[in-house]
């Protein structure tokens, strides 16, 4: 697994899909909400299918318009691509957990998917 920063990722792979991502915890509940605002509404669609898919943290995914909202549970869920994965490619959120005053999003992507999540990748967003 390699740990990256958003401008870490950029310079990596260069400008990507994604344009905003606000993630809001409650630590109570042990629930994360996130919101990834993206350039095209075709592509999050895919990503939301994906992400359903594979489980790992999520709980529910929903897309309007460019914009796609994700309940995940806290701490860290191995994803589960599974056979279909291997030929399609895929990406899913592994994990969500509160470090110090930042949110660490932990995320896996496979074959035709690692250009929109970087194969076992973890991205620090505030």
């Amino acid at each position: 697994m390699i740990t990256l920063t958003p401008d870490e990722v950029r310079a990596r792979f260069g400008r990507l899909f994604s344009m905003k991502f606000l993630a809001m915890v409650d630590q109570n509940a042990g629930l994360a909400e996130i919101r990834e605002h993206c350039r095209a509404r075709g592509t999050i669609e895919w990503d939301a299918a994906n992400r359903v898919r594979a489980k790992g943290a999520v709980q529910s995914c929903h897309v309007e318009g460019t914009t796609m909202t994700m309940i995940a549970r806290l701490g860290v869920s191995p994803a589960n691509f599974g056979a279909a994965g291997q030929e399609i490619g895929g990406q899913a959120l592994e994990g969500v957990e509160v470090v110090g005053d930042e949110v660490v999003t932990t995320w896996a992507g496979i074959a035709g998917a690692a250009s929109a999540s970087p194969p076992a990748c973890r991205r620090r967003r505030a």
